[in-house]
């Protein structure tokens, strides 16, 4: 049931039919780079949301989730100034997830789109965003 976005988020057409594909891949990171690349083509960042089995994994919007609180637990956060606070978090809840799994040739495939909607308009552009900004790894290795 937590699969399906609520009724009253904002969502934005369906993308599933971008990321069909028959294509199997030997390795997970593979499978992984084929899913940034794809949602790269339409200006949205996919991560891995974390939930990594042996045989299945989960790639997210990485605006899905909630903003996480780094105050201790149990004590009372005193604010510093009078100012409000403007700092603000990307986690939106958004539902967007794609679902990858191990066939029986030990090949990576793309089981199913989960939810191919967003809750968050998309950007224009991804210049100057920080996932896009980082080096490869032949980039690091020149630096």
């Amino acid at each position: 049931m937590d699969d399906q976005p609520l009724a009253n988020q904002l969502l934005t057409k369906d993308s599933s039919s971008h990321y069909l594909t028959e294509e199997t891949w030997e390795e997970k990171d593979d499978a992984k780079k084929w899913a940034r690349e794809r949602g790269k083509l339409i200006r949205c960042i996919i991560v891995c949301n974390g939930t990594t089995k042996y045989s299945a994994f989960q790639m997210v919007c990485e605006c899905s989730g909630k903003h996480k609180s780094h105050a201790k637990k149990d004590t009372l956060q005193a604010a510093k100034t009078k100012r409000k606070n403007t700092t603000f978090s990307k986690k939106t809840g958004c539902p967007f997830k794609l679902q990858f799994k191990r066939n029986k040739a030990n090949k990576w495939f793309l089981e199913k789109v989960v939810c191919g909607s967003h809750n968050h308009p998309i950007p224009e552009s991804l210049l100057l965003h920080a996932y896009v900004g980082r080096f490869t790894k032949e980039e690091e290795n020149i630096v």
